[in-house]
């Protein structure tokens, strides 16, 4: 008899210390939880994808323009992160200027232009390209100084020209405006016939590139402008 109550006793005793340590796993595990979405408070279940929050949505796009869009030597700076229904827009500063670019709310995609589909915009007629015969294959590619974008496809192919070089036609085009901005901060006119979108110094810039080109080496041109685009920006260009 003796033998059986201390039987039950050992059995009770194991099933209690079998509920404590349960009991402190899961007070352990609920802890751990808790704590991960405190200290993440940034990022919400939405659906089936995470939404992030403004500050991580923030550092991703800085990072991705920084590794994969801007020239080397340069970089873009965090300005503002808005949150509209549907989308993020970031504003980032890049060579003194505002550039505002476009991410999903779970930044998996980026969009560097965004449309708005309530306004129409006016297009020119469309007409017949017959395309000329040429010996050398044409290249037109259309920047401004000072543009990230334009300075990327600078970047993307002055390797192409280093190959090629007089195999191909380059064509370099400088996008000016008319009536954009004031004179004298955007235009070198009172008239606002040449202006550019980045400000005053960024058009004496498009000037001064292309007198390189067409006074001097095409080489010298690609080795003035990828050091203009390191070196320089649109509040600075004409000190």
């Amino acid at each position: 008899m003796e033998e059986v109550k201390e039987e039950k006793k050992i059995t009770i005793k194991l099933n209690l210390n079998r509920w404590m340590v349960s009991t402190f796993v899961l007070t352990a595990i609920s802890i751990v939880l808790l704590v991960g979405w405190i200290v993440t408070p940034r990022m919400q279940i939405t659906g089936e994808f995470v939404k992030l929050g403004k500050e991580e949505i923030g550092k991703k796009v800085i990072d991705y323009i920084n590794n994969n869009l801007v020239p080397p030597g340069t970089s873009a700076s965090l300005v503002s992160v808005k949150e509209f229904s549907g989308f993020y827009e970031i504003t980032v500063s890049y060579q003194g200027q505002n550039i505002p670019v476009y991410a999903s709310l779970d930044g998996s995609y980026l969009f560097l232009q965004a449309f708005d589909m309530s306004k129409e915009i006016q297009r020119p007629q469309a007409k017949g390209f017959d395309a000329p015969d040429r010996e050398k294959p044409n290249v037109k590619f259309f920047v401004m100084s000072f543009c990230p974008y334009g300075n990327q496809a600078e970047s993307g192919l002055e390797p192409v020209y280093r190959l090629l070089k007089d195999k191909v036609e380059w064509e370099p085009h400088y996008v000016i405006y008319s009536n954009y901005g004031n004179y004298p901060d955007y235009c070198l006119d009172e008239d606002r016939k040449y202006c550019s979108m980045h400000g005053i110094q960024e058009l004496n810039q498009d000037v001064r590139e292309l007198c390189v080109w067409k006074y001097y080496s095409h080489d010298l041109w690609w080795d003035f402008v990828l050091k203009v685009n390191e070196k320089c920006n649109s509040r600075n260009a004409d000190i």
